[in-house]
């Protein structure tokens, strides 16, 4: 008799904002090219330190809420790769945005009334993946302070944007 193993992968429903508003500025930021304002506390092969976070600890937001996936072939929330779904969000669209997510082709379970949209694309600067809830009016978010907040489906992009990049000079408040 043959035993096929299970393989159960571990899914979360938080994931870390990468710099930019696509793959291709994380990628860029490897290479030392992207601009040092779009940056994030996270980063592929870099992370960073307090005194880094020029906008304040308060003011910054390191991880957002995502959604998992709803079937075993489905990766959303599973962090153990380097794409976007798995272990990157971006700021390109605001929280639970009605436009789609757009990732790899090969990740890509379009779920749109389950608030996963997805479109598949294999070009880096397209590539991108907002944060996402199924409660309503927003998503929970953490910062670098260490607290968590709820930001509105409705925040203005450019604060949602600065809010992710910790030198920036973005929002100091009121958000």
């Amino acid at each position: 008799m043959v035993v096929t193993p299970t393989v159960h992968m571990f899914k979360t429903n938080y994931l870390g904002f990468f710099p930019g508003i696509s793959e291709q500025d994380a990628i860029n930021d490897v290479g030392g090219v992207a601009d040092p304002k779009l940056r994030t506390v996270f980063g592929m092969n870099r992370g960073a330190a307090f005194s880094d976070i020029l906008d304040g600890t308060s003011n910054t937001i390191v991880a957002g809420e995502y959604l998992t996936g709803t079937s075993v072939n489905d990766y959303h929330g599973v962090p153990i790769s380097n794409r976007v779904i798995f272990q990157f969000l971006f700021t390109g669209l605001t929280p639970n945005s009605t436009a789609p997510d757009i990732i790899y082709p090969a990740f890509c379970v379009n779920l749109p009334e389950f608030n996963l949209p997805c479109t598949g694309s294999d070009n880096p600067p397209d590539v991108t993946a907002a944060s996402r809830s199924r409660h309503p009016g927003g998503v929970q978010a953490v910062l670098a302070d260490g607290s968590a907040r709820f930001f509105s489906n409705t925040i203005d992009l450019t604060i949602w944007q600065g809010l992710a990049w910790m030198a920036s000079g973005g929002p100091t408040g009121g958000f």
